[in-house]
C-alpha cells in the first residue's frame, strides 16, 4: 500500500536474508537462519504446533529458553537489543586511532604496512581499564618459547545448541544475555553467532510485517527496522575487536543503509555507526573515505548540545579526523583537530575528579596521552623534534601513572621520545631511555626476545656516536647472543637484518682499533 516507504530497507533485508550461513541449511529452514534454531525438516506441521505449545528448557547457568503459543507470539513487539558501545564491546569515545606503528621509531605515514596496530592496542587497553583491569601491565609473549600460554577465557556452559528459537522474538533477550556473557570472556566467535541468530530472526519477521497493509503492521516493521540497525552495529563492533576490518566495514555499511532511510542522513543517532565505519575505512588504508566519514560525524555532532558522553565521542571524532588529515598530508589541519580534541578531553578529565569511579579518570588520562603522542608523531615527522619531546614527555607521565612502565603503549612512547632526543643531539637522554626499555623487556620477557634485540641495536649505534666503545661492544655481544638463543623461525629474517647492523658497527670498532673480547667472536660464529 505504501511500497516506497520500506523499499530501501526491504532491499537491504533481502541481501541479509540470502547470505550464506556458517551452518548447513535444511530444506525447510529460513535462508539465513541456522538449523539449530529451526524445526528439523522431518517435523510435521502438527508436530510444530505441538512444539509451539510446550515449553522448551535448556539448563545452562540459570538461562532458560521457553516458548509460548503461536497466537501469543504473533502479538509480541520486537525486543530492543542493547548496543554494545560499552565496556563489553567498544565504549563510546574509545575507538581512538594512534599514529604509532608496530616498530618504534617510525610514524604511521612512514610505514603503512600495518596501519592498525596502534588502533588495536589502544582499543584493547581502554577496554581492559573499563572492565577494572587497571594497573595490569602487559607481559609480551616470548615467541621463541615452545610452550604456549593457555587462554584465560572461561568457556561458558551455555548450551545454546539445544535451544529452539521458534521463529519468533520471545527468546531474544535470553540469546542476547548469552552473547553478552561470551563478550565478557572475549569469546567473540560465539557472541557473533548469537547476534547473527538475533539478526536472522528479526529480518525474517520484518519481511513478514513489511508486506502487511495494516498501519499497526507498518509501525511494527519500523520497530524491527530500528532493532536490525543495532544488531548490525553490534556485529561490526565484534568484528573490530576481532581485527576483521573488512567484515566490520561491511556490517557498518549495512547498518547505515538501514538507519538513514528512516532517521535521515544527519541524525545524531547514526554517528556511532558512521564513526566506526570511518575507523574501518582507516584500517583498510582508505584515508580519504575515512576523513569524509569523520567530517560527517563532526558536522552532525555540532548540531546537538553535547553531554559528557557525546563530548567524549566528539573528542574521539576530532582525534580520528586528525589522523586521517595527517595521512592525507594536511599536517596543520591535523594539529588543529588534535588541539580541539585535547581541550575537550581535558575538560572531561577535570569533571571526572568529582566522579566516584577512578577507572573513568584512568581511561580519560590514557586517551589524553594518546592524543599527545599523535601530536608528538606529527612534530617528529615534520622535523620539529623539540616540540615532539614536549608532547611525548607529557604523554609518558600519564602512561607511567596509569598503565605502568611495562605496557606496550608506554614502551612505544619511550622509544619515540628517545628518537626525538637523538634528533636534537641529547644522546645521553636517549641512552637512559633505552636502558629503561631494555630492563623492562628483559624482566618481563626474556633476554633473547626480539624487542630486546631491537633496543640493543639502537643502543650500540648511539654508543658509537658517543664514542663509548665499551658500551657498543657489550651491546653487539648481547645482540649476537640474543640471535643465537632465539629459535623462532619467523624472526630469522629480522635477526639477520639486525645482525648485519651489528657487524657494521663491529667494523667501525676495528677501525678505531678497539679490542674485541674472545667471547664476542665465539657468539658471532653460530649465527
Amino acid at each position: 500500500n505504501d511500497e516506497n516507504k520500506y523499499g530501501s530497507i526491504v532491499a537491504v533485508a533481502k541481501t541479509l536474508i540470502t547470505q550464506p550461513s556458517k551452518s548447513e541449511k535444511s530444506a525447510e529452514s529460513v535462508a539465513y537462519l541456522p538449523d539449530k534454531y529451526c524445526f528439523p525438516p522431518s517435523e510435521s506441521a502438527a508436530e510444530q504446533q505441538a512444539s509451539d505449545d510446550e515449553t522448551v528448557h535448556t539448563e545452562c547457568t540459570g538461562i532458560t529458553f521457553s516458548s509460548e503459543p503461536t497466537e501469543v507470539r504473533a502479538n509480541i513487539r520486537p525486543t530492543r537489543v542493547v548496543i554494545i558501545d560499552d565496556e563489553y564491546g567498544i565504549a563510546r569515545g574509545d575507538c581512538i586511532i594512534s599514529l604509532f606503528n608496530p616498530y618504534s621509531g617510525k610514524t604511521q605515514q612512514e610505514d603503512t604496512g600495518d596501519n592498525v596496530a596502534g588502533l588495536k592496542e589502544i582499543i584493547w587497553k581502554l577496554r581492559e581499564l573499563r572492565r577494572g583491569d587497571s594497573k595490569i601491565e602487559d607481559v609480551p609473549v616470548d615467541s621463541s618459547a615452545s610452550n604456549t600460554v593457555p587462554s584465560l577465557r572461561l568457556k561458558l556452559p551455555v548450551d545454546v545448541d539445544k535451544a529452539r528459537v521458534l521463529r519468533g522474538t520471545k527468546h531474544i533477550k535470553e540469546i542476547e544475555s548469552a552473547a553478552i556473557q561470551y563478550l565478557k570472556n572475549d569469546e567473540f566467535d560465539e557472541a557473533e553467532d548469537l547476534f547473527q541468530e538475533i539478526l536472522s530472526s528479526y529480518v525474517e519477521r520484518f519481511m513478514k510485517e513489511s508486506k502487511k497493509m495494516e498501519p499497526t503492521a507498518q509501525l511494527k516493521a519500523y520497530e524491527y527496522q530500528q532493532v536490525i540497525c543495532v544488531v548490525l552495529h553490534n556485529l561490526g563492533v565484534i568484528k573490530l575487536l576481532m581485527s576483521d576490518y573488512d567484515e566490520a566495514l561491511n556490517h557498518f555499511q549495512k547498518a547505515l543503509s538501514v538507519q538513514e532511510p528512516y532517521l535521515g542522513s544527519d541524525h545524531i543517532e547514526i554517528v556511532p555507526t558512521l564513526l566506526k565505519l570511518g575507523v574501518s575505512r582507516y584500517a583498510a588504508g582508505e584515508y580519504s573515505e575515512a576523513e569524509s566519514a569523520f567530517r560527517r560525524c563532526l558536522e552532525i555532532s555540532h548540531k546537538k548540545s553535547p553531554n559528557s558522553s557525546d563530548r567524549a565521542q566528539l573528542a574521539e571524532i576530532l582525534n580520528n579526523l586528525a589522523c586521517t588529515q595527517y595521512c592525507n598530508g594536511n599536517f596543520d589541519d591535523a594539529l588543529s583537530s588534535l588541539s580541539d580534541s585535547m581541550q575537550i578531553q581535558c575538560e572531561i578529565l577535570d569533571e571526572s575528579l568529582y566522579s566516584e569511579s577512578d577507572i573513568l579518570s584512568q581511561c580519560i588520562m590514557t586517551k589524553v596521552s594518546m592524543i599527545k603522542c599523535n601530536i608528538g608523531c606529527i612534530h617528529l615527522d615534520q622535523g620539529q623534534p623539540s616540540l615532539a619531546i614536549g608532547a611525548f614527555q607529557s604523554a609518558l607521565m600519564h602512561q607511567k601513572n596509569v598503565l605502568g612502565n611495562s605496557d606496550k603503549i608506554t614502551f612505544k612512547t619511550m622509544s619515540h621520545l628517545a628518537l626525538a632526543n637523538l634528533q636534537v643531539g641529547l644522546r645521553k637522554n636517549a641512552i637512559q631511555l633505552y636502558k629503561r626499555m631494555l630492563q623492562v623487556q628483559t624482566t618481563n620477557c626474556c633476554e633473547h626476545h626480539i624487542e630486546v634485540a631491537r633496543v640493543l641495536v639502537k643502543m650500540c649505534l648511539v654508543y658509537m656516536e658517543e664514542h663509548d666503545f665499551d658500551g657498543a661492544t657489550e651491546s653487539i655481544y648481547r645482540l649476537y647472543e640474543c640471535q643465537q638463543k632465539n629459535k623462532d623461525p619467523g624472526l630469522a629474517e629480522e635477526f639477520r637484518y639486525l645482525s648485519s647492523i651489528g657487524k657494521g658497527v663491529e667494523k667501525k670498532l676495528k677501525k678505531f682499533k678497539q679490542p674485541v673480547p674472545p667471547s664476542f667472536e665465539a657468539v658471532q660464529k653460530p649465527s
